[in-house]
């Protein structure tokens, strides 16, 4: 159709026939532009995929009785007088066509030892196992959305807190982990949706220093604040500070209140390309009820996604569920749009 302006014709084209010419661009765009690796550098929470903390939306830098304390805020270590063991799990996995049969889609299995030196110091470490932290993709054919991409570390810390007095806690860890990413080669599936990464190793050094001060009975401030180095084999480098600031309320015996805010700044230098340099903040808040000291139920949210957690405890045994909703998309880039709730049990053994 076409309208005549003086001496110039102008084609008029339908709206319907737009629309259309924008959903087959749409589309396009979606079908033939490559899908991007799932690695994502800035996320740095695998060592804080521990079941309470992350039941009550990671907010864990104020928590005083759990030995996740060594990841999250050492200065809680020192109001643990008790030898401990603790163990989290992630039971997230999915079948494969390729050897092995069940590949991780997710690891994050935290380990912790508490041990008391005295009245006043408890000395924490922490640790994963050799290929318990990061992730596994060899998926089945019809679950294309999943790169094949394998995610892999190992993860030290060892810290002290002390108690200055009753109402003031102050601790320091020393951190320490080698990262792996590799892209293996699957035969017919080695041609991924994304692209390809070279292997590559990264080594890092850092700490956490962090403290605690009761206000007054049932109120406590906590902070903390954690930096870590670390280098490729590649040539590049970088470094991710954090700090946390927190608040724990116990209006009752039975129920405890946490809130926390996180800003974190991840830097890294690229010889070869442009440098990165983002920042983030994130808002968490958890509630913990105790049903008479024999179960405990947990809720959280996590910047919007929320965690729940189940407790079970025993004498000397605590053993525990955590839940936490579409939290996949926090640890990778992919995009992935199944499998996106985590699933993670543990225990803490006190002998």
């Amino acid at each position: 159709m076409s309208s005549g302006f003086g001496s110039r014709n102008i084609t008029i084209v339908p709206v319907r026939q737009i629309s259309g010419f924008v959903a087959i661009a749409f589309m396009a765009f979606f079908l033939f532009v490559p899908e991007t690796v799932a690695y994502n550098p800035e996320y740095d929470d695998f060592s804080r995929l521990s079941c309470r903390p992350l039941s009550m939306g990671q907010a864990g830098t104020a928590l005083a009785d759990d030995p996740s304390a060594i990841f999250f805020n050492p200065a809680a270590l020192a109001n643990q007088h008790r030898f401990a063991l603790m163990h989290n799990h992630s039971a997230r996995h999915f079948p494969s066509d390729i050897t092995p049969t069940e590949v991780d889609q997710l690891d994050g299995d935290t380990q912790a030892i508490i041990v008391p030196l005295g009245p006043n110091i408890t000395l924490g470490i922490g640790f994963n196992f050799e290929g318990e932290m990061g992730y596994d993709y060899r998926p089945l054919t019809d679950q294309v959305e999943f790169p094949i991409e394998h995610f892999a570390g190992v993860e030290r810390f060892e810290g002290l807190g002390f108690s200055l007095s009753p109402l003031t806690q102050i601790g320091a860890a020393r951190r320490s982990f080698v990262h792996r990413l590799s892209q293996p080669d699957l035969g017919s599936f080695s041609e991924t949706n994304g692209e390809r990464l070279s292997d590559w190793t990264k080594y890092g050094d850092g700490y956490i220093l962090g403290f605690r001060q009761r206000i007054f009975p049932g109120l406590t401030y906590a902070g903390s604040s954690s930096k870590v180095d670390f280098d490729y084999n590649n040539g590049n480098s970088g470094r991710i500070t954090r700090g946390n600031s927190a608040w724990e309320l116990k209006p009752a015996g039975w129920l405890t209140l946490v809130r926390e805010e996180e800003y974190s700044r991840f830097r890294e230098n690229r010889p070869t390309a442009i440098n990165s340099d983002t920042s983030a903040r994130k808002s968490m808040f958890g509630m913990e009820l105790n049903l008479g000291g024999l179960a405990r139920l947990r809720y959280g949210n996590l910047s919007g996604n929320e965690t729940w957690g189940f407790e079970w405890t025993l004498p000397n045994l605590r053993l525990m569920y955590t839940e936490a909703t579409n939290y996949l998309d926090r640890v990778l880039d992919a995009g992935i749009e199944r499998m996106k709730n985590l699933h993670f049990y543990g225990f803490i053994l006190y002998i």
